[in-house]
Formats: structure tokens, C-alpha cells, sequence
């Protein structure tokens, strides 16, 4: 009786903890994803400002992703009849650019104000260490 009741709590411990883990994972895709969003404006605001450099025909020293970037903005605003030009490639730059803002500003505000919470506490792998840390203080006292 009481091996069975020791299991179920254990197995009622190990789910908590699951869901506290996926809760922690789930809140910290906030940092993730302002991470590459703040990535990608940078790598827009560097193709915007050296733009002659990388439009440049005999340019060699672009690595293959910005180089492949490159060519589907040339083909994009300056080829052909339809190619929208310099000045409407500026437009279209500084538009993502603050579309990228917009959604970094919504993230960490949603971040602070909205997380997702588990019984009402914003979990994150620093709740989750120190419960990890107090189960093992205890299980220690315990077989001590």
C-alpha cells in the first residue's frame, strides 16, 4: 500500500516536472526568437547600408548566403522591366526593418506582460533549477 502510494506520487512528481520543463522551454523561445529576429536586421541593415558592395558585379569576397540573398534582391528590384530599382529597394528594406521592430517590441512585451504560466507562476529554468536542487537536498536528507 504504501509502495504504491510512494510510486504514484513519484509519477505525479515526474509529470510536474515535465510539464515545468516545457513550460521553462516554452517561455524561453521568447529570448530565442528575438534572438533571430535581431539577426536578420542585421543582416538586412549591412545589405542596406553596403549595398554598392554587394550589388557589385565583380564581387568575390560576399560569402555564399549573402551572396545567394544577394542575387534574389538583384533579380527582384533591379532585372528586367519589372525591377523596381534603387530607390524602391531602400523602401522595401526599411519596411522589414521596422516590421522586424514592431515584432521585437511585441515580443518583449508580451515577454514581460503575457508569458505562459503553469498554476499562475511564469516558469523558466531558473524555477526549475532550484526545484531540481531542492528534490535532491531532500532525497539526500532522506537516504542519509
Amino acid at each position: 500500500s504504501y509502495a504504491m502510494l510512494g510510486m504514484d506520487l513519484g509519477l505525479c512528481l515526474l509529470m510536474s516536472l515535465f510539464v515545468l520543463y516545457y513550460g521553462a522551454v516554452t517561455n524561453q523561445h521568447f529570448q530565442i526568437h528575438k534572438q533571430l529576429l535581431l539577426d536578420l536586421k542585421g543582416l538586412l541593415s549591412e545589405l542596406l547600408a553596403l549595398k554598392n558592395i554587394y550589388f557589385a558585379p565583380d564581387n568575390g569576397r560576399v560569402d555564399l548566403l549573402r551572396k545567394i540573398g544577394v542575387e534574389v534582391y538583384r533579380k527582384l528590384f533591379e532585372m528586367g522591366p519589372e525591377g523596381l530599382g534603387n530607390l524602391e529597394f531602400k523602401r522595401y528594406i526599411e519596411k522589414m526593418l521596422e516590421a522586424m521592430e514592431d515584432m521585437i517590441e511585441s515580443l518583449t512585451l508580451q515577454e514581460l506582460n503575457d508569458p505562459p504560466r503553469i498554476l499562475g507562476i511564469k516558469t523558466d529554468f531558473a524555477l526549475l533549477q532550484s526545484i531540481f536542487l531542492s528534490l535532491i537536498s531532500l532525497a539526500a536528507a532522506v537516504f542519509r
